[in-house]
């Protein structure tokens, strides 16, 4: 115990260093206990929603700064933004408080870039963007803890483990907070089984050995439960709290399917009876510097103002596969903001189409407007409705998923969101197409088996709508290879643009925008 100098030796009492005047008590149980003595080089602390996982990580985090003298912490999400929504406010007002020695300068959470202890310790901020990504692979941390970090890829994971070399903390971690999700997600696959108390004798409760040529980095799993958050739990009645029964045996619990099982249970679980069992999010979520050339882009809308609008960009290849290169999802918003959007689109990408929800005639021709004289396929105005072949549609997605005649042609670009939407994100709701295509499930019959000609209206599918159309649009129902169709003559618009089943009239080419890069990205 000699590494928790100032601290109690009992179960449950770390209590951190308090300002006079401000009490900010903290107990930590079970798995957050076990995470002041891990020394693992990867630490997983997962757990469902509300079990105090990320307080606990905070509050060791606020031990080694207070600690050890100028360490260097990494906090980090996949949006700076969302860093600054969830962790920053618990960090701010349950582990400091108002005017502590960390918090320097007049900086708002949104705009702050480290805080700062009078030791030296540093903590940095940092979202997973493509614009963060440079400058925070190349620092050198003793720390990196990565919240919700559900959301990054294994191959940001594998960075930020080149970032762990600073060496004035004895050890050197890469800790990963997060609620379970699906069973093939690669943070369940990578680590092992794990422990809600870290067995005394474990490997990891004592100081690496980086001398030992036979040295292995160590990986251990501390499983978070709601009964580890004396917000919910009384440890002295054990029993609920108030708020535990509300939320915990309330909100949670009457939680179905993955989502129940995720949040609720701590289990890594998907729904059953997925409508696109093809998508592999190893397969189909890419980094822009792996598409093609682009020939052409289009975009697809679906409204929403209660329920998420979506607005979609669609990179069209030499080869006729689709990239997904941009995506607005959105709540609460009304058509001149999404009327903003499409313009702003048009202009960076030059889109030869955009097929909206056919059920909103109004949104069409307020684009248009917007727009102004600009036309695309066949010399319409290019915003028109798109087809709204339900079972058609997922046919043509599941195609475009699948090997099948040479594939997949349909891919999502990493990061390509636009800012999450923060209700839906504070809900645990689907913030994007690729979240929603996991848990968008057949209906099911009564005795529970998915029923193979219906989605579940339950499932949140905004972003799946929007994809539907812009499948429906570029391959027009057409589910003959594409060797097997009709070709244009050489030379046409037909043969130049590759759709040998549409004809182009009118259609204006001109130079793309300066800022594109190779490719015609952004």
């Amino acid at each position: 115990m000699d590494d928790f100098e100032g601290y109690g030796e009992g179960e449950g009492d770390f209590e951190e260093v308090e300002d006079p005047d401000i009490e900010h008590p903290y107990t930590a149980y079970g798995a957050g206990r076990s995470l002041f003595y891990c020394r693992a080089d990867e630490i997983l602390l997962e757990g469902p929603a509300g079990t105090g996982k990320t307080r606990s990580l905070l509050e060791y985090v606020n031990w080694i700064c207070e600690t050890f003298p100028r360490i260097r912490v990494l906090f980090a999400r996949q949006t700076r933004e969302s860093l600054s929504d969830s962790v920053l406010e618990t960090w701010e007002e349950e582990v400091l408080y108002p005017g502590h020695a960390a918090i320097q300068g007049d900086a708002k959470r949104n705009n702050r870039q480290f805080y700062l202890y009078p030791n030296g310790s540093r903590i940095v901020l940092a979202g997973l963007e493509k614009s963060q990504v440079g400058k925070t692979y190349s620092a050198q941390y003793d720390v990196v803890c990565v919240f919700e970090a559900w959301q990054v890829t294994q191959d940001a994971w594998s960075k930020l483990g080149r970032a762990c070399r600073n060496g004035k903390l004895p050890w050197q971690q890469r800790i990963a907070d997060t609620n379970p999700s699906s069973e093939f997600h690669w943070l369940n696959q990578s680590f092992p089984q794990g422990y809600r108390v870290l067995p005394d004798d474990h490997p990891a409760r004592f100081m690496p050995n980086l001398d030992d040529p036979n040295y292995k980095p160590q990986r251990v799993r501390l499983l978070s439960r709601h009964m580890d958050n004396p917000v919910f739990y009384d440890h002295e009645k054990e029993d609920w709290t108030r708020r535990g029964r509300q939320y915990v045996q309330g909100t949670l619990k009457n939680l179905k399917g993955a989502p129940r099982a995720n949040l609720y249970e701590g289990l890594w679980a998907s729904e059953e009876g997925m409508v696109l069992e093809e998508y592999d999010p190893a397969i189909h979520v890419v980094d822009e510097t792996e598409i093609p050339s682009v020939k052409w882009y289009f975009g697809s809308f679906d409204k929403g103002i209660r329920h998420p609008g979506c607005l979609q960009v669609w990179a069209v290849t030499h080869d006729d596969q689709m990239f997904r290169v941009e995506e607005y999802y959105r709540t609460g918003q009304l058509l001149d903001w999404w009327a903003e959007r499409v313009a702003d689109c048009n202009q960076r990408y030059g889109l030869q189409a955009l097929v909206c929800d056919p059920s909103e005639p109004e949104y069409i021709s307020v684009f248009n407007d917007r727009l102004g004289n600009k036309r695309g396929r066949g010399g319409e105005r290019i915003a028109r409705k798109a087809n709204n072949a339900i079972g058609t549609g997922i046919d043509q997605m599941r195609w475009a998923l699948s090997e099948e005649d040479n594939g997949p042609r349909m891919f999502f670009v990493r990061d390509a969101l636009q800012g999450r939407d923060p209700a839906r994100t504070e809900a645990r709701k689907p913030c994007c197409t690729e979240e929603e295509i996991p848990s968008w499930v057949w209906i099911k019959a009564d005795d529970g088996r998915p029923v193979k000609e219906k989605p579940d209206p339950a499932c949140a599918d905004h972003g799946i709508d929007c994809t539907r159309y812009a499948a429906m649009f570029l391959w027009k129902r057409d589910m003959s290879t594409p060797d097997s169709r009709a070709s244009f003559s050489e030379g046409t618009w037909g043969d130049i643009l590759g759709h040998d089943d549409v004809e182009f009239d009118q259609l204006e080419i001109t130079e793309w925008p300066s800022d594109r890069r190779a490719g015609g990205m952004r």
